[in-house]
């Protein structure tokens, strides 16, 4: 065996001998890497904090509530109830009644289908057992507006209670 083979044979021992001996002083890492994941986590480990370390303000409204109404502060929360039950008090019931009625006719419309010439959009409408093409502005049915067209969707308005409601492809 030439000198070199002696001095790799002994540099690899003694790194051996290094490893084993912090394994045999310090514990096997495996050990280690297994007691990480027995330890008990309290509720105050899962706050986010900034980068200070202090914990967030509360957040000011409920993400999974889909009115999206503010959990943290109760009393507007109570505003907008308030504002809510007061324009429905002040609305008469003709105007109501108009509301559902136009609700109801916009219901009936059906998009069936979108095009895009030159950067404008075409809409194709199925109303009853009718068609009808409309662009971006045009009144359907002498009451109804188009206000945008969307690839997947259009916005009609009816112009005399000004309800709004926004119609997907049919089929989705």
């Amino acid at each position: 065996m030439t000198r070199r083979y002696a001095i790799y044979i002994g540099f690899i021992a003694l790194l051996a001998a290094i490893n084993l001996g912090r394994w045999w002083l310090h514990g096997s890492p495996w050990e280690k890497t297994t007691n990480v994941h027995s330890k008990s986590y309290a509720p105050e480990d899962f706050l986010l904090r900034a980068d200070s370390g202090a914990p967030l303000s509360a957040p000011r409204r409920d993400l999974f509530d889909p009115a999206g109404r503010t959990s943290a502060n109760p009393a507007i929360r109570a505003a907008k109830h308030a504002a809510v039950v007061a324009e429905a008090k002040r609305q008469t019931p003709a105007v109501n009644g108009a509301t559902e009625e136009a609700g109801a006719e916009l219901a009936r419309f059906k998009l069936l289908g979108v095009v895009f010439r030159a950067g404008a959009g075409q809409a194709y409408l199925g109303h009853d057992r009718e068609n009808v093409m409309a662009h971006s502005g045009d009144t359907v049915y002498s009451h109804f507006v188009v206000d945008n067209i969307l690839v997947d969707a259009i916005d009609l308005r009816d112009l005399k209670t000004n309800l709004s409601r926004r119609i997907p492809i049919s089929g989705k």
